[in-house]
């Protein structure tokens, strides 16, 4: 793990609209930083968030639906890749990798800088209304209609708790970007329906609303998230959320209906490593709760109303909700050999998730790169690498496959003790689907079973997979 947490430069160029951010930056110092001269881009909703990661699984946030994601905001990274070298990745060098960048997590090399676009953000018309239990299922229902015909300056987030008594509420965030005027009229309805028990919507200031959300994730409690993304609040899904709603085992947790929208919705699904182009929701069940001996009983329900929500999903998550279990495909595309090893649950969150299923990528050639290991190719045989282990040793090893023609990678793990254990895996994938004389295999070798990847990087074609 390499920590970055003291890298906290930052250089805003008001004039041209830029700030230069290292990776040790919070979105809360970030923003400061940018609101000083009135400006401000895309980020998360949580002010204690790290900007580095936030930016490299995507970026949801208030002002999406006006200036798209933090990723789409992003004009180039510094990167130290795996190889070693300082790159600059935008759209006009090393393209693939800032591709990947933009969206893909951070297993692409170390980020030391981020140069992001900024705009305009004076004030903003924020805060929200909370609507009654009575009032849950109609408010839900409301806010999906109400969302759908606002303007590119307006997000949303419902959301759905507890009140004092124990009962399911529904409450409703709201960002306007754009002149205050303007905002109250288009929140107008929202405010007015039901009404709403509090109403707490009101020009602020952008770093307010961002760290508005900051007291309900405070330091030393549990967590066990689920996400996907919902296409829309319908009848059934309303009915879903609200039963579970009302057996939540924790006063802390809540359901999260956060609205991708406007320009981040219109941004083409292969135009970065973020695919998720819609108007939808990140559907987020967090669950937390303060005393570990309850943990079963809270990931039990967590699992449960995800599993019930499964009809109205659309897959595929948002990978900053991604944790230490994935949201993850069911894995009958390939044989039961291929699967990778159950893992061990943790109720913590890693910062950089692994992919723990066979899948089916879109992306870029060359993208693939590792922060922990620099790669080079083994000048050690085979029969002397061999001679180092002992033959009951078991180590994971996993395979890549770059398909060119479409630019779309396929992904395999095996658990075995042979050496060419990486060879054997790409065969594997290569049944399901046969190569082109230019595809690339990525390959990796890695530790004891339980040790997780270790091994560098071997970057082959398949001829020269075949050597190893």
């Amino acid at each position: 793990m390499v920590d970055l947490s003291l890298m906290k430069g930052l250089r805003v160029d008001p004039a041209a609209a830029v700030a230069v951010a290292e990776p040790g930056l919070t979105l809360g110092e970030f923003d400061a930083g940018t609101q000083a001269y009135g400006l401000a881009t895309t980020t998360g909703v949580v002010s204690m968030t790290g900007l580095a990661g936030l930016t490299l699984g995507g970026g949801i946030g208030w002002l999406n639906g006006r200036y798209g994601l933090a990723c789409d905001n992003l004009l180039e990274a510094n990167v130290v890749t795996a190889d070693g070298r300082l790159v600059t990745a935008g759209e006009a060098d090393h393209a693939d990798l800032f591709w990947a960048l933009r969206g893909g997590g951070g297993n692409f090399g170390i980020v030391t800088s981020f140069r992001y676009r900024l705009h305009p953000v004076p004030v903003v018309l924020g805060g929200g209304v909370t609507f009654p239990p009575a009032q849950a299922r109609d408010a839900l229902r409301f806010c999906h209609d109400f969302a759908r015909g606002a303007p590119d300056e307006l997000s949303t987030a419902a959301s759905i708790s507890l009140d004092a008594d124990g009962r399911p509420v529904v409450s409703v965030a709201v960002c306007y970007c754009g002149p205050i005027e303007q905002g109250v009229e288009v929140v107008g309805p929202l405010r007015r329906f039901g009404p709403p028990v509090m109403d707490a919507i009101s020009p602020m200031s952008y770093t307010t609303l961002q760290s508005a959300a900051d007291a309900g994730y405070p330091s030393g409690r549990q967590h066990y998230w689920k996400a996907s993304f919902l296409p829309e609040i319908t009848d059934n899904a309303i009915d879903v959320m609200l039963a579970f709603a009302a057996d939540m085992p924790s006063p802390f947790t809540g359901i999260g209906l956060q609205e991708l929208c406007g320009a981040a919705s219109r941004v083409a699904p292969t135009a970065t490593a973020f695919p998720h182009r819609a108007h939808h929701y990140d559907c987020l069940i967090l669950a937390q709760w303060e005393n570990p001996s309850d943990s079963a009983r809270n990931i039990a329900w967590t699992r449960q109303l995800f599993e019930a929500m499964q009809p109205f999903l659309a897959g595929g998550v948002y990978a900053n909700n991604l944790g230490a279990e994935e949201n993850r495909p069911s894995g009958r595309r390939l044989r039961p050999e291929l699967r990778p090893p159950r893992r061990r649950e943790s109720h913590l969150r890693p910062r950089q998730p692994i992919p723990l299923e066979p899948q089916h990528h879109p992306g870029p050639v060359g993208a693939v790169s590792s922060s922990r290991r620099l790669p080079r190719a083994s000048s050690k045989s085979p029969a002397s690498s061999r001679r180092r282990r002992t033959s009951h040793q078991r180590r994971r090893f996993t395979a890549s496959v770059c398909h060119r023609p479409d630019r779309s990678w396929t992904f395999g793990h095996r658990v075995e003790s042979r050496y060419n254990g990486t060879f054997r895996v790409a065969q594997e994938l290569l049944a399901l689907r046969p190569a082109e004389p230019d595809d690339q295999v990525f390959a990796r070798g890695g530790r004891s079973t339980g040790g997780g990847h270790r091994g560098p990087y071997f970057v082959q074609t398949l001829e020269g997979l075949s050597a190893l």
